[in-house]
């Protein structure tokens, strides 16, 4: 017994003479260095950091500060008292807000690893636009292009943007490369309207991850790869080891690598997969089981994320009646779409998807498979531009059912099936029944690409015109399209359907038609349709 405690008390000595060292050396460090304290010597973080030499640290002291930061080049340390401390308090009341007005925090000025940021939580960051002529923001919590800092210590929340809602790393095509290094950082709880909810790299970058002081990666939300996902350099792959992970066996849903040598390692998991039907209402709560009518939860991103995907037993996340949107019920778009997981509204007047903004609303990426989606209507009420309200990247078995689409102002089609890229994959099948697109501004109403079999029944296509103020102004119409190199190898039928009062504003073809274009070799059969008034 006394052996015993004897060893827990040279344990417990060791560790304490490890936090007093560690300790020791930060404030070794911070005096070999000018230390400004925000706010007693500078008011804001930013004007901290332009007055600072190489060498010098921001020392910030717990508060909410309303900033976008920049460390424009310099090799400084940007702290809060946690690195003095090792208090993680300091963490969670030291805030960069970035107020909904950009990225938190930019490393764009050929940083590297003398610039370390260090101790924080940042949140309602927006994203910097790319550059080359990409205009879409990135990186909405962090964004690093073109540079290698140090993040520590971070939890990074609550931020959104095109790709990268919570970090991007990334890098130009002239030669520059990112790769920043991650230590004990949370991403969790950010968003991204198109890939990488969580963190995400793209161009020739990628992100190491400490294998000492891990990292947690949990409940993001995206268009594609929830979490983690990006382009990194096959010869340098992305090797993530993480703490929490939103699943132990996360699929493409979750986690996307362009590389078969991209690497996740995790060691726990937020939560276990559902296997079986969720319910949601907007009346519901994220926090609840999801798993009846009686305990619903309140988004549809957030059953996507509890649901299983199971090819052996599909799924389907019954919508109850209600208006669901980002202002009423925090519902995050697009929806990143997911093989054997079918969506069920209670009917086009009664379950309404308000997307109220820029997204698309259902974004299938990755030939998801085998799922449907009824009963329910799409709109857009702020009247801002979006994208496809349905975004199909060549779908195998999926069907869509009594859905309207109606006074949607998008920039590119209402229903949009693409071909990604020259990669024509076999089997890619899509069954319409009972579609209405009525009353929309802007691209076509529909366009469907490289299907082999797409039997599309009571279609309506109606009064929808386009937007005049696009720089190429389109009409209204659907269009069918297979490839020129592949000859009756994509089919489809047209049934009692009607296309009228559709607007083409378009001078030169082909931009547009008002009702009907077929191209790229197709077979189209048109049945009992009505074409007219275009």
């Amino acid at each position: 017994m006394n052996n015993s405690k004897s060893a827990f008390i040279r344990t417990i000595s060791v560790n304490l003479c490890s936090i007093f060292l560690l300790v020791f050396v930060s404030i070794c460090s911070l005096l070999n260095s000018t230390i400004i304290n925000i706010p007693a010597d500078q008011p804001t973080i930013q004007a901290g950091i332009d007055a600072a030499a190489n060498g010098d640290t921001i020392l910030v002291h717990s508060g909410r500060y309303f900033e976008n930061i920049d460390f424009v080049g310099k090799a400084i340390t940007v702290a809060s008292l946690y690195i003095t401390t090792e208090d993680t308090t300091y963490i969670h009341n030291t805030i960069i807000d970035g107020n909904q007005n950009g990225s938190c925090v930019k490393f764009i000025s050929g940083e590297q690893n003398d610039s370390i940021l260090n101790g924080f939580t940042i949140e309602h960051g927006t994203g910097t636009p790319f550059y080359h002529g990409y205009h879409e923001p990135l990186g909405g919590g962090i964004y690093v292009f073109n540079c290698s800092p140090y993040i520590e210590h971070c939890i990074i929340q609550y931020n959104e943007a095109f790709g990268g809602g919570g970090f991007m790393a990334a890098s130009d095509y002239d030669g520059g490369t990112s790769s920043p290094y991650v230590k004990n950082c949370t991403f969790r709880y950010n968003h991204a309207f198109y890939y990488g909810g969580g963190v995400s790299t793209a161009i020739l970058s990628t992100i190491y991850f400490d294998d000492e002081e891990l990292c947690n990666i949990y409940l993001n939300t995206a268009a594609m790869c929830n979490d983690l996902g990006g382009s990194g350099i096959e010869d340098n792959p992305i090797i993530a080891y993480i703490d929490t992970f939103t699943v132990m066996e996360p699929d493409n849903f979750f986690f996307y690598n362009d590389y078969a040598n991209d690497q996740l390692f995790i060691n726990s998991a937020k939560l276990t997969p559902i296997n079986q039907d969720l319910y949601v209402s907007p009346s519901g709560d994220d926090n609840n089981s999801g798993t009846t009518a009686d305990e619903p939860l309140q988004t549809i991103a957030r059953a996507l994320i509890n649901i299983a995907s199971d090819s052996e037993h599909p799924n389907t996340i019954h919508i109850a009646e209600g208006t669901y949107s980002p202002g009423t019920t925090r519902e995050k778009f697009p929806f990143n779409c997911r093989s054997y997981v079918s969506f069920e509204g209670v009917g086009v007047d009664n379950t309404v998807l308000d997307v109220a903004g820029y997204s698309e609303v259902f974004f299938s990426w990755n030939y998801e498979r085998d799922y449907s989606i009824n009963n329910l209507s799409i709109t857009n009420s702020d009247a801002v531009f979006a994208e496809d309200a349905i975004y199909l990247i060549q779908p195998r078995s999926v069907y869509l059912s009594k859905l309207k689409i109606h006074d949607y102002n998008r920039k590119h089609k209402s229903l949009s099936t693409p071909v990604r890229g020259t990669n024509l994959l076999d089997s890619t099948s899509l069954y319409l029944n009972n579609i209405e697109i009525v009353d929309n501004v802007g691209a076509g109403a529909a366009g469907f690409g490289a299907l082999e079999e797409c039997i599309i029944n009571k279609l309506t296509v109606r009064n929808n015109t386009p937007d005049y103020d696009a720089e190429t102004i389109t009409g209204g119409g659907i269009g069918f399209g297979g490839h020129p190199d592949y000859p009756d190898r994509y089919n489809y039928q047209l049934i009692n359907s009607e296309i009228t009062g559709n607007v083409n504003a378009t001078w030169e073809w082909p931009h547009a038609s008002s009702a009907v274009s077929i191209n790229d070799r197709v077979n189209l059969d048109i049945v009992n349709c009505t074409i007219g008034d275009n």
